[in-house]
């Protein structure tokens, strides 16, 4: 499970949230305010998962906070 703080999050979730990247699928568990989110991931390790989160969110822009934590 990855939670996510970023000012892009509606975007994040609408690109990631029942999409397989890489091997990896995620799913949007809940959304805890306009900036934080739980996705839950299946397919790869937390590390990889991340990961794909971080260019994703750098793919929408590159100025944006995103922080990702690993529960």
């Amino acid at each position: 499970m990855l939670k996510v703080n970023s000012q892009k999050a509606k975007q994040l979730i609408d690109k990631l949230d029942g999409q397989t990247v890489d091997g990896v699928t995620f799913k949007l568990e809940k959304i805890i305010n306009a900036f934080f989110f739980e996705l839950s991931f299946e397919g790869g390790t937390a590390e990889k998962a991340k990961d794909i989160v971080r260019r994703t969110s750098e793919s929408i822009s590159k100025t944006a906070f995103t922080k990702i934590d690993i529960l």
